[in-house]
């Protein structure tokens, strides 16, 4: 009997760690909403089919290997970010947006408002 231990087999589909930049972030916006236009996104999921094509599109153009439920995570984050930032645009909350630097302005005094906000647990 050996005592040589046998190391696990190496995983088949490896992924990489998430790292986002805009550029990233554009690209896959821009093939969801092709996957939208194509129907392959049912009520408010994409379809199988359409993660796949998302999925092997990004890595194809990106080099990342993300894997499906990595980039429905960013899709997630980015629906929350975005159902903020309309609420942001349709009410008078003292912001604006910098077309150029692609942010919400706000002015000192605003941020220190909300800042102590959230450390209150609001």
């Amino acid at each position: 009997m050996s005592n040589t231990t046998i190391p696990p087999a190496p995983s088949s589909q490896v992924v990489d760690k998430a790292n986002w930049d805009s550029a990233q972030t554009k690209y896959f916006l821009d093939l969801c909403v092709k996957q939208v236009k194509e129907g392959r996104r049912s009520g408010s999921h994409f379809t199988k089919e359409g993660w796949q094509k998302i999925v092997a599109r990004f890595a194809e153009k990106t080099r990342k290997r993300y894997d499906q439920p990595e980039l429905k995570n960013k899709w997630d984050n980015l629906k929350k970010e975005h159902i903020l930032w309309k609420k942001l645009q349709l009410h008078n909350t003292g912001t604006r947006w910098d077309s150029v630097r692609n942010t919400i302005l706000a002015d000192n005094d605003w941020w220190e408002r909300r800042i102590q906000l959230f450390n209150v647990g609001i």
